[in-house]
């Protein structure tokens, strides 16, 4: 009888629950006490001039803190959301210098407490827009294993992208573009490699000019839908007799599910990949302010974007009006093809060849000078011979 009650008691509980829900009604648990002890030790590290988080106090709950949503059944923090809105997300056209004052004072500083270890339900980060005066993005980021979505955009890190990013084998969304005050670098992006389920890259104005193996490593991203590369000083790939060229990789096509492609502002030369038509689902492309040479392929998507895509260019073709062989004269090597056939790895070979035929001559004279003694003798001789020769030539 007694568990007959139990049973009947805990199934009215669940329909209470379920008809809360129905009504629009929020039904969550208080928040883990340890979690919380982790919020407010994160607090004492960061600098809050405006009282943002006023509400992150020892006797509350803290799934009804500022920025903070929590599991509504477990109670578990799963989003930490303190980002600075700045006013131009409202009015992108219009300066307003006391709504401008606001946000500087608003942004928050300091330091980012390790105590955010503690929350391990944790899947959104969001810490963008923010003024962290330069400091290197935490490696223990990269031990947040439940993270899906960390944006530091424009928050003022500064220092070396930690490789331990790689970690967060679950993330689906990785922003650090814009810290463009403090500079950012990466020397390896070998890490990418592990992060197979990342939709959105942004890693713009981080100095990726040490990264040689930076479209490698993107290549391995097989759900990859929006990147940007833009201010990335992208690697130019040292060839033979110190012959620098740096390019769009000729294999960026196999990127396939791409969508958003930006690479601007990055001095890339030579031009437009043909693989780069197989982009078939891209919707967003810049290509602006580099010193791409050639005609846009054409009778593919390329066409489809607005001309601003590509100025800053040596390009022609649709959609651009610019003349291809216009281009030809004022750009040299690109011939009469508009660049659509180029290939620019012949003229590294024709420097190989003369390198090549250059050494071969010279040691052939002078080797066997080196090594034979005998050459070497008789070698002088008939220098000598040749002098008096001369002499008696002249007299």
């Amino acid at each position: 009888m007694a568990r007959f009650i139990f049973l009947f008691l805990a199934f009215l509980i669940l329909i209470t629950n379920v008809i809360s829900i129905c009504n629009g009604n929020s039904v969550h648990a208080v928040c883990i006490e340890g979690e919380k002890e982790a919020l407010l030790k994160l607090k004492q590290g960061i600098v809050d001039r405006t009282n943002r988080l006023a509400s992150w106090v020892s006797d509350g709950d803290c799934c009804g803190w500022t920025g903070i949503v929590c599991d509504n059944m477990t109670g578990h923090v799963i989003e930490l959301h303190l980002r600075t809105n700045p006013p131009w997300d409202i009015n992108y056209h219009v300066y307003d210098y006391e709504a401008d004052e606001a946000y500087e004072r608003s942004r928050l500083d300091g330091k980012i407490s390790p105590s955010l270890l503690h929350l391990n339900h944790l899947s959104y980060l969001d810490l963008s827009n923010n003024d962290f005066g330069g400091i290197h993005i935490p490696k223990f980021f990269g031990s947040l294993g439940s993270l899906r979505y960390l944006n530091l955009s424009r928050a003022n890190f500064g220092g070396e992208v930690p490789h331990h990013l790689g970690n967060l084998s679950n993330l689906k969304y990785l922003n650090l573009g814009n810290n463009y005050y403090h500079t950012m670098y990466v020397e390896n992006l070998y890490w990418l490699s592990s992060l197979s389920s990342l939709e959105y890259l942004d890693l713009s104005y981080v100095n990726l000019s040490q990264a040689s193996n930076w479209f490698h490593a993107l290549n391995t991203l097989s759900s990859l839908v929006e990147l940007h590369l833009s201010y990335c000083q992208l690697p130019y790939q040292l060839y033979p007799i110190n012959l620098l060229t740096g390019r769009i990789p000729p294999n960026i096509g196999d990127i396939s599910s791409l969508e958003s492609l930006d690479l601007s502002v990055n001095k890339l030369l030579r031009p437009i990949p043909k693989s780069m038509s197989r982009l078939s689902f891209l919707s967003y492309l810049n290509l602006s302010g580099n010193q791409l040479i050639g005609k846009i392929p054409s009778n593919t998507q390329l066409q489809s974007f607005d001309a601003s895509c590509y100025v800053g260019n040596e390009l022609c073709g649709l959609p651009l009006m610019e003349n291809c062989n216009k281009v030809n004269q004022r750009v040299p090597g690109i011939g009469n093809n508009g660049g659509k056939d180029m290939d620019l790895d012949k003229v590294n070979w024709l420097f190989i060849s003369m390198a090549l035929g250059f050494i071969l001559g010279f040691w052939s004279v002078l080797g066997p000078l080196v090594i034979s003694s005998q050459w070497r003798y008789a070698y002088y001789q008939y220098l000598d011979e040749m002098w008096w020769k001369s002499q008696s030539l002249w007299e």
